[in-house]
């Protein structure tokens, strides 16, 4: 009988020596549970082009003799270890085959304590129920006087789909008669084109008017977009720039008499449909361009090779519409031994218990929005 090698672990610290690594990456990400979008290699590069300048790369390479059998892709920012592709992924995973979890996640954060830079918090965000780290955390024996700590974090509403049903679900969608009704009206209206625009320049060029709508939504909303913030910014021009407009990346466009009134930036990979960032013209709120768009992008999903319309995070009352699943998101805290870690283990307790009484949370995030505010005055 053979006797299986054992794993050994390097922290890459360079972005240039985790590129070299890029077609091993793609390999670890086929045979991986979580084959989305946000854990493909062009998205982690488009997430250090926009956010890596302010960030420490720290990523746990795992060995087993030459061979790449894990990666868990973190950098440090401000003390504490997430995903290089937070905080805009809506799903990540450490990247190995399932039956490696254990023993790869605990190679990696076994390293993590041996790393040059202070930290006190490994957080592991947006990890859906299927994730090896979910599924397997629990297995993992982490040295004396560490902590790991799970909690739910968000719903992930879904359309799934078989070939056997897929007909009838799309076609039950499509007759909805709000989604009718709003179509007819913004017909009457003018001539309305609805496209996937597969040009990197065209893109670009609508990129200005897609952010300019997405801050306008959300100021009526009463909230700030995050296109007010230019690293945001960067990172979609990087998305586009790393993804493929023909395939994995789906930027499409609904136009009244050649005026884009909306607008959907997502993706289409190993068969799901992601509905990402959409966002339409307000000045046209009563027509209800943002459902003519869904119900646009619901007849191209049908004539498609997709089996999954995904909703990704959040349950906005809309989405429980269309979607017949409901998965879950959670996040991994990691707690290294001392002062430093137990202390932010009781910070993050006492906020997730508040999480349960709206009030008290306000009031926790009020806090912590004043104590930012006077420490950088």
């Amino acid at each position: 009988m053979t006797d299986i090698a054992p794993l050994r672990t390097e922290i890459v610290q360079n972005f240039s020596q985790l590129e070299a690594l890029s077609a091993q990456w793609e390999w670890l990400w086929k045979v991986s549970p979580v084959r989305e979008a946000f854990t493909m290699f062009p998205w982690t590069r488009a997430s250090w082009r926009a956010y890596g300048a302010h960030r420490t790369l720290c990523t746990p390479i795992v060995y087993r003799d030459k061979a790449i059998v894990g990666i868990l892709p973190l950098a440090a920012e401000r003390r504490c270890l997430r995903f290089i592709g937070a905080p805009r992924s809506d799903y990540n995973d450490l990247l190995c085959a399932e039956s490696d979890a254990v023993e790869v996640l605990a190679a990696a954060f076994t390293a993590l304590l041996k790393l040059g830079i202070s930290w006190d918090l490994c957080r592991l965000e947006n990890l859906p129920q299927h994730a090896n780290i979910v599924k397997y955390y629990n297995d993992v024996k982490v040295p004396p006087r560490c902590h790991l700590q799970l909690w739910f974090r968000d719903v992930t509403p879904t359309l799934e789909m078989s070939a056997a049903n897929k007909e009838d679900i799309t076609k039950a969608i499509l007759s909805k008669k709000s989604l009718q009704r709003h179509t007819r009206t913004l017909e009457r209206a003018g001539e309305l084109r609805f496209r996937h625009i597969e040009d990197r320049q065209d893109i670009i060029h609508h990129l200005p008017e897609f952010f300019r709508q997405h801050i306008a939504r959300m100021s009526r909303a009463g909230k700030k977009s995050l296109f007010c913030h230019q690293n945001a910014r960067h990172f979609y021009e990087a998305l586009i720039e790393e993804f493929d407009p023909r395939q994995e990346l789906r930027f499409a466009v609904l136009e009244l008499d050649n005026r884009p009134i909306a607008y959907h930036f997502g993706f289409e990979v190993n068969g799901k449909f992601t509905w990402y960032k959409p966002t339409f013209d307000v000045d046209l709120w009563t027509y209800s361009p943002g459902e003519v768009l869904l119900k646009r992008l619901f007849e191209y999903i049908a004539v498609c090779d997709v089996h999954e319309f995904d909703f990704t995070v959040g349950n906005e009352p809309f989405k429980s519409r269309f979607a017949n699943q409901i998965h879950h998101n959670f996040t991994l805290c990691f707690f290294p031994p001392g002062l430093r870690g137990r202390l932010r283990r009781y910070a993050i307790e006492t906020t997730e218990r508040a999480r349960k009484h709206p009030k008290m949370f306000n009031t926790i995030k009020k806090f912590r929005h004043f104590s930012r505010d006077y420490q950088s005055s």
